[in-house]
């Protein structure tokens, strides 16, 4: 059974943490029966549009399809009351800077933060929970600070607190400077934030969690850190925002899982805005690999880019109910296997995007034209002039896909390298490998074409350079070459043997 780190009596704590809990279901349930998969007519369902063109339905998140899903034992649904609440405690009155290095140490300090009064706790070792959490109460203000582990190991789904590392109780704030928060429990979230809480991710990493990094009733402020590899079987891998705000002004959500949506974020209620910080390499095995919004999404920086979904929205996911409104930034390298490479949406209506929403290099199923009949919303809603591949409009499935879209286009993009143009190796190197990025539609397929230093240098059709064991002391020239039915791009590349 998860223990409670700060409280000694198990009526002190049971109220707020039994609230958390039936809200955590109530979501849960919920979710489950809004998004459990996206229907997406097969390549034989095209009809004709009345406009007269080529029309291909993408799908939508359909309330019916949740039977088969809802009727799986859920585990959140079994979760036990409190039990016996154990507590650490000690007599010592806490100083605005507590250090602390042992379970016993950190217990202490954050029973006795004053109410109402910024206190700092740092870190000066690892720390592992084991099987008890760490609640912040109400009224108190606490930053962790520190380059060290804050660890739940052993920390059970199955308790009023859900398996999180850190729960942030109404009325209570929580910063995390610099620490490392992990959960290595089979089951999990690393922090949970009440109604009315508040957390400030400013630096360090919220990572490993098996059910979401952040799961949020109420506010997070994430201006940097990381919150990365968590992953969720219900949706939002990295962070569930289910009330409240999330604002994001730096920062990194990165390579985050989810078995359906929300690889990155999941917004379920409230407001999500990003000003700045980067939504980056995320899956999703069915859609909004970036992020799936049911609610309010506001971009105005920041970067989503390099996520991948296995259907539908690579970038992002709106859901009829939802909608987002990108003024500034940039949604780019991002791939949906179906539809909506960059954005995928149910309803063109919830999608706007200003003159400086910049989209590059998303890709999908194919391109398409825009139907005859949204014009009149495509000129009132979408500014910008950048697409990916040469495609004049966004509205063409690699950047943007809504409901339906228009008859198959082509797409052109001539190649680009991104990589090193110097590696530098001292005598008696081992074997060494680097990866070049190529750039481009169709994707570009990499090769050498001049090689002044070793035949064994080679370079595999995706960009991956090998260096054998061996060269020479001096300068090695190679010349790599990226090239697809667009056109061909070189760069020279000098190894540096000394």
């Amino acid at each position: 059974m998860t223990k409670n780190l700060q409280n000694s009596s198990k009526a002190a704590s049971k109220t707020p943490a039994v609230t958390f809990r039936k809200k955590f279901i109530a979501f849960f349930l919920t979710l489950a029966l809004a998004c459990t998969g996206f229907a997406v007519a097969p390549a034989t369902a095209f009809a004709d549009d009345a406009s007269g063109d080529d029309a291909v339905f993408v799908g939508e998140i359909r309330a019916s399809e949740a039977k088969t899903d809802a009727s799986k034992k859920n585990p959140l649904t079994s979760l036990g009351t409190s039990g016996a609440i154990e507590a650490l405690s000690g007599t010592s009155v806490v100083k605005p800077l507590a250090t602390v290095g042992t379970v016993t140490d950190l217990a202490t300090a954050v029973i006795n933060a004053p109410q109402n009064t910024p206190t700092t706790i740092q870190l000066t070792a690892d720390i592992d929970l084991g099987a008890y959490y760490l609640p912040i109460s109400k009224g108190q203000d606490i930053t962790l600070t520190g380059a060290f582990k804050l660890k739940g190991s052993d920390v059970s789904v199955g308790n009023d607190y859900l398996g999180t590392v850190i729960w942030v109780d109404t009325g209570a704030k929580l910063t995390l400077s610099g620490i490392t928060v992990i959960n290595t429990s089979s089951k999990g979230a690393g922090v949970g934030v009440e109604s009315g809480g508040t957390l400030t991710l400013k630096s360090g990493t919220i990572s490993g969690c098996k059910d979401t990094g952040v799961f949020s009733f109420g506010n997070i402020a994430m201006t940097g850190g990381t919150i990365t590899k968590c992953m969720s079987a219900y949706g939002g891998g990295g962070v569930v925002v289910a009330g409240g705000t999330f604002k994001m002004s730096g920062g990194k959500i990165t390579e985050n899982k989810s078995s359906v949506h929300g690889g990155g974020v999941y917004v379920s209620k409230g407001t999500f805005t990003m000003t700045g910080g980067t939504i980056s390499k995320n899956k999703a095995t069915k859609c909004g690999a970036g992020l799936v919004t049911f609610s309010t999404f506001k971009m105005s920086g920041g970067k989503i880019i390099e996520n991948t979904a296995s259907q539908d929205g690579g970038g992002a996911y709106v859901v009829k109910s939802g909608n987002m409104n990108i003024t500034k930034g940039a949604v780019t390298d991002n791939v949906a296997k179906k539809f909506g490479g960059g954005v995928a949406t149910e309803d063109y209506a919830k999608l706007k995007v200003a003159k400086k929403g910049k989209f590059s290099d998303n890709r999908a199923k194919g391109a398409y034209k825009r139907l005859a009949k949204y014009n009149k919303i495509y000129k009132k809603n979408i500014k910008s002039k950048k697409w990916s591949y040469n495609l004049k409009q966004g509205y063409n499935n690699f950047d943007i896909a809504g409901p339906y879209l228009g008859a198959k286009t082509t797409a052109k993009g001539k190649p680009s390298i991104k990589g090193a143009s110097t590696i530098k190796l001292r005598k008696g190197y081992a074997k060494t490998s680097k990866v070049y990025v190529g750039k481009g539609y169709p994707a570009p397929k990499f090769s050498i074409t001049k090689n002044t230093g070793s035949k064994k240098v080679t370079i595999n059709s995706k960009g991956k350079l090998t260096i054998p064991k061996g060269l020479k002391k001096g300068n090695h020239k190679i010349t790599i070459q990226a090239k697809n039915s667009s056109g061909v791009k070189t760069k020279t590349i000098t190894i540096k043997v000394s």
